[in-house]
């Protein structure tokens, strides 16, 4: 432009110059000439610069338009008081609101009112330095509300905020998920040590409380009143901690192929009795249905106490609804529940027409002793029990509700991929009298004492010779010595380095062909599949009473023809 300026002025003054001489008006013309040009170039240049401004100026605009259009975040200006002065679309595609400026929209009026003073303080604290806060917005469909995540900063020239809006709704479904799994998790270690130790504490006692009524035979009634009443007892005992410890993830399992649709048209006549005649019963089992691996005992349980919830949801009647079908989890579905592996799985579903629940119970269902019925109606394990055991059976649970709208249980359960063998007949069952021992020697391997002890006494009083072993430590010696054993019975539980599996392969290596009889009463670390423990080996569950360990020692030395000694070489 300077450049353009000098020259033109070079131009007029050469052509002042050039009129001072006599007969030169041609060439003053021509100087004239050359001096108009000169400002035509200049004046092109100069509007050619502002047009290329003026280009990039659009692009820019409509750049930012692109932006503000296509913005999967809120942006927005927020004027002191809350009103919103401009919104972008992505406003209406996570609120469900559409975008009406002229009706005096404040964004104070669509916040959680727990969230009210935390925006009202991001609003009068907000600088020229950008400021974080988390809100919630109300759906206009009356849903849960929209986290939003904003990111604010005031401008000076106007007063105004800019703001911009990340809708963190699934980020935050993620955080509760991966905090509740979390409690689920330290609850069920809680949980399932203080079941453990109840197990061992109810051996003896419902064991010594059996052994009592043998030794009472003849007492008068009012005595063996007592004694039954204590045994009932113990009895609800035992059934509690299971319903501990399938919370916990730690009882035993016997997992086998189960035909869901087989096991659910087979109690239809129990869920019937269960839900009366106020309730409506309706089964839809899919065609095609894959078999699972699961405990259909404790399957049977879960369904069963998803059917007594319904009907206490249901007290003026109502539907309850049974449903399998086959359903495949993708890496997205997967990812959006805590702990869930893709994959194909079987889908039972309990869903009622009841008073369904608000959010808070709703996040609080599988804790244990976690009930909102009246004192005595209910322990609160039902659906911890349900928990436990699809977690258990390398599944998971879910559960959708809402106040007025009924409740629908999801139990997934993985596919089995296997071919499904014939069911073995049904072994036959033992006579009381069969428990009874002719001189076997049985090694008892059981670290807490008291329960070894009682086991001691029981297995000699039902006429066997016993070594007893506090772990695997003490029982190494006897394995390695040329002593007879005829059974190995162990807990799968031990003190020490090594454990009731551990001691009963290293036995099944020195005295091959002896019997194993394993026991616990609770798994540590995931489920117990009983169909897959060392061959010879079977399972006593604890609590047990005097008169099934008799019966199952029996029943395992029965199941071979003689007497083994330690193996030749060892």
């Amino acid at each position: 432009m300077l450049g353009g300026l000098a020259l033109l002025a070079g131009v007029s003054g050469l052509a002042l110059w050039c009129g001072t001489w006599p007969g030169s008006e041609q060439a003053f013309q021509v100087v004239a000439l050359l001096s108009l040009l000169v400002m035509f170039i200049m004046a092109w240049v100069v509007i050619r610069g502002y047009q290329v401004r003026f280009a990039r100026l659009l692009e820019t605009q409509d750049e930012v338009n692109r932006i503000f259009r296509f913005s999967a975040d809120i942006l927005a200006l927020v004027d002191a008081k809350g009103g919103l002065r401009s919104l972008n679309p992505a406003w209406t595609q996570i609120t469900g609101r559409p975008v009406a400026l002229d009706g005096g929209m404040n964004l104070l009026d669509v916040v959680h009112p727990q969230d009210v003073h935390v925006l009202r303080a991001a609003l009068a604290s907000a600088s020229a330095e950008p400021r974080q806060v988390e809100t919630r917005l109300r759906r206009a469909d009356g849903g849960a509300y929209a986290w939003v995540a904003w990111r604010m900063v005031r401008l000076p020239e106007t007063g105004q905020h800019f703001a911009i809006g990340r809708d963190v709704t699934e980020d935050k479904a993620r955080e509760a998920q991966l905090s509740q799994s979390q409690k689920m998790e330290t609850i069920g270690q809680l949980t399932g040590g203080i079941a453990h130790d109840f197990n061992n504490l109810l051996t003896v006692i419902m064991g010594s409380l059996e052994l009592l009524q043998r030794d009472l035979d003849g007492a008068d009634a009012k005595v063996r009143r007592r004694i039954d009443t204590a045994m009932a007892g113990g009895h609800r005992a035992a059934a509690l901690t299971q319903r501990l410890l399938a919370f916990a993830r730690c009882q035993p399992l016997a997992p086998e192929p189960i035909d869901p649709n087989r096991l659910v048209a087979g109690m239809s006549e129990m869920l019937e009795r269960v839900l009366g005649e106020h309730i409506a019963l309706h089964m839809i089992c899919a065609p095609g249905l894959w078999r699972v691996m699961a405990d259909g005992h404790q399957l049977e349980s879960a369904i069963l106490n998803l059917a007594v919830n319904a009907r206490d949801a249901m007290p003026d009647g109502g539907q309850l609804t049974v449903e399998t079908r086959n359903v495949s989890l993708d890496d997205a579905s997967a990812a959006r529940e805590a702990d869930v592996a893709p994959g194909q799985y079987v889908l039972i579903a309990v869903t009622d027409t009841g008073t369904g629940m608000v959010p808070e119970v709703m996040a609080r269902v599988f804790e244990p002793f976690f009930t909102t019925k009246p004192a005595g109606l209910g322990t609160g394990l039902g659906l911890a029990q349900v928990y436990g055991f699809t977690r258990q059976s390398q599944g998971h649970a879910q559960i959708h509700s809402g106040p007025g709208r009924g409740t629908v249980v999801r139990l997934y359960l993985p596919r089995l991929h296997m071919e499904v063998l014939p069911e073995a007949p049904p072994e036959p069952s033992l006579a009381p009298e069969d428990g009874q021992g002719r001189g076997e020697t049985v090694l008892l391997v059981e670290d807490e004492e008291v329960v070894r002890l009682f086991a001691a006494e029981v297995l000699r009083d039902y006429g066997y010779n016993v070594i007893v072993a506090e772990n695997a430590a003490d029982a190494l010696p006897v394995i390695e010595s040329a002593q007879a054993v005829d059974l190995l019975f162990t807990d799968m539980v031990l003190n020490g380095k090594m454990s009731g599996r551990q001691l009963a392969a290293l036995f099944a290596e020195r005295r091959p062909g002896v019997p194993v009889l394993f026991t616990t009463g609770y798994m540590s670390g995931g489920a117990l599949n009983l169909g897959r423990l060392e061959e010879g080996g079977e399972f006593l569950g604890k609590p047990f009473t005097a008169l099934g360990l008799a019966q199952a020692i029996r029943q395992k030395l029965d199941g071979r023809g003689r007497r083994s000694q330690v193996q030749s070489g060892a």
